[in-house]
């Protein structure tokens, strides 16, 4: 049974209903160059968008700041699964890790099998004793909207929530938007994250 309201999970820096933005049928033709520009011009939340094999396509400054697993052409589930830096020993973990696994899921079923879904799964299975578990016998629904704590280090831990978005007229993409939770503590942190981004820029 899903859960009402977003879940917490846990993700180290170095890495449920959806949000129509518009209808298969709607107006208007957003091209991955409108997507570059769509996610650059949002300034104020981290914003990341994914392809079908959770590979990001483009996100802006304050995703790439938030994590490293939000840099363009880096496989959210390889960074999550293969990564040696990312804690997988805590629960907080294995939730985020399932998500992951059931997010790959949802993708295949909604879209066809291809060459380099194929590679992902085999890759991942091959080499992530968790990832296998996950894949073979976790059946949960990927959430839409949750809560995932971060370790961001300048910033330290921060706690976002995402809300998905389809894209319009390419379904294949998924876009994450964040916010921090509701609370005072994540709230600063969050504007120290704002802070430390415009200092690179």
């Amino acid at each position: 049974m899903r859960r009402s309201g977003p879940r917490r999970a846990t993700l180290g820096h170095e890495p449920g209903a959806s949000v129509a933005v518009m209808n298969r049928n709607g107006a208007g033709d957003v091209g991955r160059d409108g997507v570059n520009e769509l996610v650059s011009a949002i300034r104020c939340l981290p914003a990341v968008v994914t392809d079908r094999h959770l590979t990001v396509v483009t996100s802006n400054p304050l995703a790439r700041a938030l994590s490293g697993a939000f840099h363009p052409t880096v496989n959210i589930a390889r960074y999550t699964f293969l990564n040696p830096v990312v804690d997988d020993d805590s629960p907080e973990w294995r939730d985020a890790s399932g998500q992951i696994a059931a997010m790959l899921r949802d993708s295949l079923d909604q879209h066809e099998e291809d060459a380099g879904f194929r590679k992902l799964v085999g890759e991942l299975s091959s080499q992530s004793i968790a990832f296998a578990q996950a894949w073979a016998h976790d059946d949960r629904r990927p959430a839409r909207s949750a809560a995932v704590r971060f370790v961001q280090p300048f910033v330290g831990p921060i706690t976002m929530v995402f809300q998905e978005l389809l894209i319009p007229d390419d379904f294949a993409l998924r876009m994450l938007l964040w916010r921090p939770v509701d609370d005072p503590a994540e709230r600063d942190a969050f504007a120290r994250l704002v802070a430390f981004t415009a200092e690179q820029d």
